[in-house]
């Protein structure tokens, strides 16, 4: 429970300290989302009862991390070359 409040969202878990909502942590240990939802204004979970939000808005937010991992391996492997 202590990690669940640490990430500072605002999402309640419920009584069984369950939530229907999957996070993304980054390498860091920093909870990521998107601060300008189209639907929401600031979006840190995803419903996981919701395939749609997982299988397109989830996706995209890991395709993402992804990117910006790629980008700082190559900028850390040109780093070392020089």
């Amino acid at each position: 429970m202590f990690f669940f409040n640490s990430l500072k969202t605002d999402i309640q878990l419920e009584d069984d300290l369950s939530t229907p909502y999957a996070f993304i942590i980054d390498k860091d240990l920093s909870l990521r989302g998107r601060s300008e939802d189209e639907e929401e204004a600031t979006l840190y979970g995803f419903n996981a009862t919701s395939v749609s939000e997982l299988n397109n808005k989830m996706v995209d937010d890991v395709k993402i991390i992804l990117a910006e991992y790629r980008l700082a391996l190559k900028k850390n492997s040109a780093d070392r070359q020089k």
